[in-house]
């Protein structure tokens, strides 16, 4: 018997499960795939914040969740100097004055502004929030000055902005570090400035719950299922999704006919990936970027490193979020490198310790394939450890000592299958890397089903 579904999601990280419990408490028959590997989140990882609606939609409450906030983000720099700010604007303003950072008193409203672009989207409200067709909105859209002007703002770049605000260097390497990592951008890209607001959002600050992240994972499945999500587990023979042509379905729209984890068919509207990750990994993004290989596109990796002894961290603080960036510059040579097909140099690294006192580390400056001599390849087992060891590099850089301590060390790299499991492009959903990525994969979710598509 195939099974029909509204939306069905892949993957199984905390936005991909807070998005279809979501959509099925909202009506949608609901299916989710998990991927047979990187589908869930390492133990003690941070996890994004999940907003208050969300929260309250999914009845965490009822579950005892506890979520601690990640101290500060933390950038260290090449001449072992760092800055830190954390979550609270107030607090983290009077810091940045007892430090004497150039700007600091701009801090708060810098923050409020960023806050302000990321609620007031405009080309998001373009796009799904008012009524009335493209045309209508376009032309509202045209007569609204300052909704031009805020979508004027998120096109720029975000070098473009932190200069209008903070004279100091280190700032605004600071701030770009950690508000460029997730997408792998370089910070002088048109659309580039639209990170700053999801990650100085209300929301997006990282937390970590009590008991590790597994629990955090094990409590949104659980809502999943009490919400009637029928969950596709197992491994996939090739991927987790076989090609298949649309069909028309009268009523109902465009179905999609798919074979998932190699024996179960299902028929769907909507495939929906919560992250690029996920797409990556079933090969969607492959096909919505015409089956390119690698030109224009970036990987993210993934290492966790096991620690026979404890290390010092940075600045004392083990709750902290750590990026490592010789300056500015790094984000940009790195993002050339990778688009080119080429492991950056000086390589961008964000990593934090989990509640064992081991280490993840994540890059999102990875190329998504090899160019050699004009010729595109994929990933060897020999990248990957090139990989690993730049990584590693990296850390034991900023923890002098870290290298004697490393017991062990596990490296993924996320990036497109050789072989492309999707056919096609349209009616695919694919959310780009986002530090709000619970709030964003639902809002989404909630376009689609009020028929914002």
């Amino acid at each position: 018997m195939t099974a029909q579904f509204d939306i069905l999601v892949i993957g199984d990280d905390e936005a991909s499960l807070c998005a279809a419990a979501c959509a099925a408490r909202a009506g949608a028959v609901t299916g989710l795939v998990t991927l047979p590997r990187g589908g869930k989140p390492l133990y003690g990882a941070s996890a994004p914040g999940i907003p208050n609606d969300v929260w309250r939609r999914l009845d965490l409450q009822d579950y005892g969740l506890d979520l601690t906030p990640v101290s500060a983000r933390v950038t260290l720099f090449g001449d072992q100097a760092a800055l830190a700010t954390g979550a609270d604007p107030r607090e983290t303003g009077e810091a940045l004055a007892e430090a004497e950072i150039d700007g600091h008193g701009l801090w708060t409203d810098f923050v409020e502004d960023m806050r302000g672009l990321g609620r007031e989207d405009a080309l998001a409200s373009l796009c799904a929030g008012a009524p009335g067709d493209a045309a209508e909105r376009l032309t509202r859209l045209f007569a609204d000055e300052r909704a031009m002007a805020r979508a004027g703002r998120l096109a720029g770049s975000c070098a473009e902005i932190l200069a209008d605000y903070f004279a100091d260097r280190r700032m605004r390497d600071h701030l770009a570090a950690h508000a460029l990592s997730r997408g792998g951008h370089g910070g002088v890209e048109a659309g580039s400035a639209a990170a700053l607001g999801d990650c100085l959002g209300e929301t997006a600050w990282p937390v970590r719950p009590e008991g590790g992240a597994k629990a955090l994972h094990a409590i949104l499945r659980e809502a999943c299922e009490k919400a009637g999500v029928q969950f596709f587990d197992g491994p996939a023979a090739p991927g987790p999704l076989a090609r298949k042509e649309p069909r028309k379905e009268g009523r109902n729209g465009r179905l999609r006919t798919l074979a998932v984890n190699g024996h179960d068919k299902v028929r769907t509207r909507y495939v929906f990936f919560a992250s690029p990750a996920a797409a990556e990994r079933a090969g969607a993004a492959a096909a919505a970027l015409g089956g390119s290989m690698g030109a224009g596109r970036t990987a993210s990796a993934t290492m966790r490193f096991k620690l026979a002894d404890a290390a010092s961290p940075p600045a004392g603080d083990a709750t902290a979020m750590f990026q490592i960036v010789d300056d500015g510059d790094d984000l940009v040579r790195a993002r050339d490198a990778a688009v080119s097909g080429r492991l950056p140099e000086t390589l961008p690294v964000e990593f934090e310790f989990n509640d064992k006192g081991d280490i993840i580390a994540r890059t999102s400056y990875c190329p998504a394939a090899f160019c050699e001599e004009g010729e595109w390849r994929p990933w060897t087992s020999q990248d990957r450890q090139a990989l690993a060891a730049r990584i590693k590099e990296r850390l034991v850089s900023r923890m002098p000592g870290l290298a004697e301590a490393v017991r062990s060390t596990r490296i993924e790299v996320t990036g497109p299958p050789e072989q492309p499991v999707f056919s096609y492009a349209d009616d695919i959903i694919i959310q780009p890397a986002r530090h709000d990525a619970i709030g964003a994969a639902v809002r989404l979710i909630d376009q689609v089903m009020n028929g914002d598509d």
